[in-house]
């Protein structure tokens, strides 16, 4: 019950309130990243730092999702739910463009 409460109700602790705070500064962080890495001047730039920031952002973004799936009381009820499915679908593309990466294919548009 401790743990569904820190993932769900960030008034619950403080260090459910903190964590709560970290995802909104990463959920910010990641939408600034996606919009400075779509400016021309760095569309072609062979640099990986944009990867590896995508990176970080959907690990902690799986690790927030996974979280609270494995601590709901109903699994079923969690994937219906109409924000938990856009949740996953943010996080879904990356690991698509990672396994599909190695055959050419560019998914960007999922994104």
């Amino acid at each position: 019950y401790r743990l569904w409460r820190f993932f769900e109700d960030p008034s619950s602790s403080s260090a459910a309130r903190l964590f709560s705070i970290v995802i909104l500064v990463l959920i910010l962080a990641s939408t600034q990243t996606l919009v400075v890495e779509s400016m021309p001047q760095y569309v072609e730039s062979d640099s990986n730092v944009f990867f590896v920031l995508e990176a970080f952002f959907v690990a902690s973004f799986t690790f927030e999702y996974v979280g609270r799936l494995l601590v709901t009381y109903n699994r079923w009820a969690f994937l219906k739910n109409m924000l938990n499915l856009i949740d996953l679908l943010a996080i879904l593309p990356f690991y698509i463009e990672v396994v599909a990466g190695s055959t050419g294919v560019d998914l960007r548009v999922l994104r």
